[in-house]
């Protein structure tokens, strides 16, 4: 059922984005979107799964619309407050999968974009995976089945992207946790830890973050989650909150929302234009009445 739902409800929002791009709307430069992706590979249908040619014509898409890709730094400060030149969205990868290696970096670099990318370390040195720490029946299926297209990099992979100039390197937890449901000294050992592996492995400061699952309502985070990223020295958090970034709304607890397989250069460029944000209010009620799989039983 929740499948269903889910199918469903992608389908409509895309056609009334779709259709909301017809009447024109301003481009915004007081917001932007901040997409985060997963695998860039293709296979069975999957939210973490979107092709690399499907990736590229959404790209293109937001391109043609007028909109600019920014590095982390301009949307950081965009999110501190400065003014934007014109349009733009972030690109924002998590966990570390080998695909983005294979099969993002030639599309970026081909186009021009640059991304960041927030890793597991536990996860590249084989200690964790998906779906994670779930004892949900459907979920273990569904990535047993679909195990090859969620292979870790190596570290030496990890190392050439923060060297190549395509992708940043941030933090994603040690292990890929609901931080916001850890004790206090759990939660610090997540971001320490996570923050100093990265840090040896490729050299040079970690200082950007993301929330595995992201959804405050399913426990990703919390008001102590947030107050621990500052004090271990995390200049930014970014969460899976379905809207836009606003321009001068801070540094933490930044929102993105996800490109999909099913979606196309138009769908990018109507959540770029502000026409899913409306989706935030509809995620509230589906969490509360579907429970998180990532921590249930069948």
């Amino acid at each position: 059922m929740r499948r269903a739902l889910k199918e469903v409800f992608y389908g409509g929002q895309r056609q009334i984005g779709r259709w909301g791009l017809r009447l024109r709307p301003q481009r915004p430069t007081q917001r932007f979107a901040v997409f985060c992706l997963h695998a860039i590979t293709t296979g069975p249908s999957s939210e973490m799964m979107v092709t690399a040619a499907r990736f590229r014509r959404q790209l293109e898409g937001l391109r043609a619309a007028g909109f600019e890709c920014l590095t982390l730094e301009q949307a950081l400060a965009a999110a501190g407050g400065a003014t934007l030149a014109q349009p733009g969205f972030l690109l924002t990868f998590d966990d570390g999968y080998r695909s983005v290696y294979e099969e993002a970096v030639p599309v970026l670099s081909s186009l021009g974009m640059t991304a960041t990318i927030f890793i597991t370390p536990g996860f590249i040195n084989g200690r964790t995976g998906p779906p994670w720490h779930s004892s949900n029946a459907a979920l273990i299926s569904e990535y047993r089945a679909l195990r090859g297209h969620f292979e870790p990099m190596s570290w030496n992979q990890v190392r050439e992207l923060a060297g190549a100039g395509v992708f940043e390197i941030g933090s994603h937890t040690m292990s890929h946790p609901l931080v916001g449901l850890l004790a206090e000294r759990e939660i610090e050992r997540e971001l320490r830890e996570s923050r100093a592996e990265l840090e040896q492995q490729v050299g040079r400061t970690v200082d950007t973050f993301s929330y595995p699952y992201g959804v405050r309502t399913y426990g990703a985070y919390s008001e102590k989650s947030e107050q621990l990223v500052r004090e271990c020295g995390y200049r930014c958090s970014f969460t899976m909150e379905i809207e836009r970034a606003a321009v001068g709304s801070g540094l933490y607890g930044i929102p993105r929302m996800g490109l999909f397989a099913g979606e196309d250069g138009v769908d990018a460029v109507a959540k770029a234009y502000g026409l899913y944000d409306w989706v935030s209010w509809a995620q509230r009620g589906y969490q509360r009445v579907f429970s998180n799989p990532h921590m249930g039983v069948a």
